[in-house]
């Protein structure tokens, strides 16, 4: 099933600050290019997260589907909590689908959203994003939260691309570091229709 999904509130924080970057990078020269540090780090960090669909730092994410699928599989896990669940009912108007209405299996990665016991899924208009969950993922709000496999290879990649700010071949702009997918790739999460 075709699905849109949107970060709509990004992290508060990141895995990694400037001053460990610059330990990372034996960097000599104080705050000298701090903002690129930083700004490598956030860009780093969503790589890491595209590559294996994930959210490192707690972020909002809104999922909007064209109708009711039996399990809905809510993406960039960990899941941490569900904040609005809302459809477009067969008069045109936005409802909110009622918390006993539905099951929440936040311990499945990706986390599974289904019907409650003896209860089915309201009926949709037939419209596009016509089901819309709004929720929060990620390992926890603070750097301390995030697994150090993830620390580790923002760190790396961050670094990677302040070392080679212009690459020459096209194809080195595109790729990730041997080292950051040996990190990263055992925790790739796939979503179907994602």
């Amino acid at each position: 099933m075709p699905l849109v999904l949107n970060r709509t509130t990004d992290a508060t924080v990141e895995p990694v600050t400037a001053a460990e970057l610059r330990v990372h990078l034996r960097w000599e020269y104080g705050n000298v290019e701090e903002a690129l540090m930083e700004a490598l780090i956030t860009a780093a960090r969503h790589k890491v997260e595209e590559t294996i669909g994930r959210s490192l730092i707690n972020q909002t994410w809104e999922l909007k589907l064209d109708c009711f699928p039996s399990i809905i599989e809510v993406p960039r896990p960990p899941y941490s909590s569900l904040t609005s669940f809302q459809y477009v009912d067969s008069n045109g108007d936005t409802q909110t689908v009622t918390s006993t209405d539905y099951t929440v299996d936040g311990s499945s990665e990706p986390a599974r959203v289904y019907e409650a016991y003896n209860k089915s899924w309201p009926t949709t208009q037939p419209i596009r994003n016509a089901v819309i969950l709004t929720y929060v993922a990620g390992y926890g709000a603070a750097s301390t939260d995030v697994p150090e496999e993830f620390i580790v290879a923002t760190k790396l990649l961050a670094a990677h691309w302040f070392r080679n700010r212009e690459s020459a071949a096209p194809m080195q702009q595109h790729t990730i570091p041997d080292g950051v997918q040996a990190l990263i790739s055992p925790y790739t999460v796939s979503i179907m229709g994602a």
